[in-house]
């Protein structure tokens, strides 16, 4: 009921997505500022994204899983108590994304996230809503769904996210959009991430620069899934080296599933071939 307290959690609220894009390392203080508001203040409907951000900090950035899944059900609480459909974006992406992903099977997420997306571009949260895409496209790729289906829905968002001016997102999306097209023999090199929507080497080249770790991780991920998927396991042993090296502060289940899986398949199948390897430790995580 306090307006000074109501305004600045909008306040924080609003510059979240600049902090996310320009100084990650602002995030976490955001976050626990408005938590720590609303503890003390008392909760309401802009309280919400706050608890959930915490969640999703808790399990990617602290591996706390356990402690992060409860506060993602304390956030699902207070959306059902308060609601508030102009953060309905930003509450979707953190509880169903990349919360409940860790302990919940993620195809239960898919729709929440979609209609995060949707209701997002409705009230004009347009970095959640396309960040929502971005994650959606992922989570349907890594959960089995058909790839032409995940094909089409992603050239979609990619389009409107270009309309809207959100190429940072869209090139994020792009990169799993290759991914579909090169496993549907739409690439001139079915190991390379290169053709339609992106240049392997200019969007490795541009993370590295910008120092995008979450970019670098998601395009060497996807290099060891092709490798893996045409039995190219020297190729797949690279790639995983590469991933090995990139620093990231946060993880989402469903990225690191595939990661230590594919990493696995490729060191079980290199151990064959190589008696007292290192990759005979690496792929025993399979049995």
């Amino acid at each position: 009921e306090d307006p000074s307290v109501v305004m600045a959690l909008r306040v924080t609220n609003l510059v979240f997505p600049y902090a996310f894009r320009c100084n990650a390392e602002l995030v976490p203080l955001l976050t626990f500022r408005m938590v720590q508001l609303s503890l003390k203040k008392g909760a309401c409907s802009l309280s919400c994204p706050a608890f959930a951000g915490y969640g999703m900090l808790l399990c990617g950035a602290f591996g706390s899983i356990e402690d992060g899944c409860v506060i993602g059900q304390v956030a699902e609480a207070m959306h059902e108590k308060y609601g508030g459909r102009e953060w309905v974006a930003r509450y979707s992406l953190s509880v169903h994304g990349m919360i409940n992903t860790w302990n919940r099977p993620w195809r239960e997420s898919l729709e929440p996230v979609k209609a995060g997306y949707r209701i997002g571009l409705g009230t004009g949260d347009i970095e959640f809503s396309f960040l929502c895409a971005a994650v959606y496209s992922t989570i349907c790729f890594h959960s089995g769904s058909p790839l032409n289906l995940v094909y089409t829905e992603s050239e979609d968002f990619i389009r409107l996210a270009e309309t809207y001016g959100q190429e940072h997102i869209q090139a994020s999306i792009r990169v799993t959009t290759q991914l579909c097209a090169n496993l549907m023999g739409m690439a001139q090199n079915p190991l390379e991430l290169s053709g339609s929507f992106m240049d392997q080497t200019a969007v490795l080249r541009t993370a590295t620069q910008s120092q995008d770790g979450a970019q670098l991780s998601t395009v060497h991920l996807y290099l060891l899934v092709l490798s893996c998927f045409h039995h190219k396991y020297d190729h797949a042993a690279r790639a995983a080296a590469n991933l090995n090296q990139i620093q990231l502060r946060s993880g989402s289940a469903f990225g690191n599933a595939s990661r230590y899986f594919m990493d696995g398949l490729a060191a079980f199948a290199l151990a064959r071939s190589m008696s007292k390897s290192p990759f005979s430790t690496r792929g025993s995580c399979l049995k």
